[in-house]
């Protein structure tokens, strides 16, 4: 009888263990990082449970009214800078305002994002702010950007961006982004971050002492932008001190 009672235990363990939703399942392998100056803050997923959540609610007319709860804590909370850059694991990169609300997201409706959701992090925005398509998925680095030592590129866009020296390593890697190995990219490069539309044809440069340039797009695609000495150069046009990009 006693080896009976010792077999359903195991039985009984057995099962708790598979059940999903047990507690082992939410021992996500995932670490994401926070930028600020010249600190990197390393977070693992399980650092999540410890910070108050906030909550954004999605509602959209399908063929009835649907509603979503995304929770997650404030990126406010994280850190503070006018823009705030984030960048996901397949180098995905946007630039969301501060003012604005955003959460990183790790919970949908109670429960763990699911991959097709964006899990196991994604950031999710005030639905009255721009678009659903700054809800990056798979997110891996909040950034604090100095607006002051950064590139702007907007006008006929998708999207604005801001882009820190260190962004220059978005198009290499991750780890590269976090050791800032590299200075420069292409302006085509740079230009597959804010997506201008089809219609784009030319760049306006605004650079040092308030002077401007203007290039077609196609004529200056591959030249070089480096960042050195807290400003973003372009040696081969011999302009320096580039501050923004307007798309037209």
């Amino acid at each position: 009888m006693k080896s009976l009672k010792i077999y359903i235990f195991f039985i009984f363990l057995a099962l708790i263990i598979a059940t999903p939703g047990c507690s082992n399942q939410n021992n996500i392998d995932w670490t994401f990082y926070v930028i600020q100056g010249g600190s990197i803050d390393i977070y693992e997923f399980e650092d999540l449970y410890s910070m108050e959540n906030s909550s954004i609610k999605e509602i959209w007319i399908d063929t009835e009214i649907r509603e979503s709860l995304w929770e997650g804590p404030l990126v406010s909370k994280f850190g503070e800078s006018r823009i705030v850059n984030y960048i996901s694991e397949d180098f995905y990169l946007v630039s969301i305002p501060y003012r604005e609300k955003v959460i990183a997201c790790y919970k949908k409706n109670g429960s763990l994002l699911t991959e097709e959701d964006g899990g196991p992090l994604k950031i999710v925005s005030d639905p009255l702010y721009d678009c659903k398509c700054n809800w990056l998925k798979k997110l891996k680095i909040i950034e604090f950007i100095d607006v002051s030592k950064s590139l702007s590129i907007y006008g006929n866009v998708t999207s604005v961006i801001y882009l820190s020296g260190r962004d220059l390593n978005v198009f290499y890697s991750i780890q590269d982004v976090l050791d800032n190995t590299y200075n420069h990219a292409t302006i085509s490069q740079i230009l597959s971050k804010p997506l201008p539309r089809e219609s784009a044809e030319t760049l306006i440069l605004s650079y040092r002492d308030n002077r401007e340039a203007i290039y077609k797009i196609s004529d200056i695609s591959d030249e070089l932008v480096f960042y050195e000495d807290g400003e973003f150069n372009i040696p081969s046009l011999g302009i320096k001190g580039v501050t923004s990009i307007k798309v037209e």
